[in-house]
């Protein structure tokens, strides 16, 4: 019986230290995720700087400026080029 009652007096001396442990692991892991949300938005930031950049770029000099996905005309489509005959 006396072995019985140090065994669960032991048991319970050890629970808490388990959970600190368990706890210090949890905080480490979430350090190192709010490290890698942190690292993807410093990217995503950039990715946006450069981009707005070269919106700049491509409103201050229009002649540069790449050709637009869509034609001025909408309705109208670009010339065939001329076969010559056989």
């Amino acid at each position: 019986m006396k072995t019985f009652l140090m065994g669960i007096v032991a048991a319970s001396l050890l629970v808490p230290a388990v959970a600190r442990a368990d706890r210090s692991e949890r905080l480490e892991k979430r350090g190192e995720r709010m490290e890698k949300q942190g690292e993807r938005r410093e990217k995503r930031g950039q990715r946006a700087q450069r981009r707005g950049e070269r919106l700049e770029n491509r409103e201050a000099n229009p002649a540069h400026a790449a050709t637009p996905a869509t034609p001025a005309q909408p309705g109208v489509t670009p010339a065939i080029p001329a076969q010559p005959a056989k």
